[in-house]
């Protein structure tokens, strides 16, 4: 959970750090020729952890501007969807 500015200003720089390694990796990974489902095996770890971190930064803005917070945003549900993580590589 990020508790004041500077620690959201850490996940937000970690955040953008992460999503370049998950699409450094999936390029990778595409090289080996892994299929499709190869791929999301391989590569749900890092999404799991960039989602629930997105997470994070998304209910720390929200709870800043006086809304309200909380893990039910959604995202975790979209984990697995293939979708919506081919947009973000």
């Amino acid at each position: 959970m990020i508790h004041d500015e500077s620690e959201s200003r850490d996940a937000v720089q970690l955040l953008q750090a992460e999503k370049a390694r998950l699409q450094q990796h999936t390029g990778q990974l595409l090289s080996e020729g892994l299929d499709e489902e190869q791929l999301k095996r391989a590569l749900d770890p890092f999404r799991s952890f960039s989602l629930q971190l997105e997470e994070e930064v998304q209910d720390y803005e929200r709870l800043k501007r006086g809304g309200t917070g909380g893990a039910g945003s959604g995202t975790c549900s979209e984990l697995f969807n293939p979708q919506r993580h081919d947009d973000d590589l």
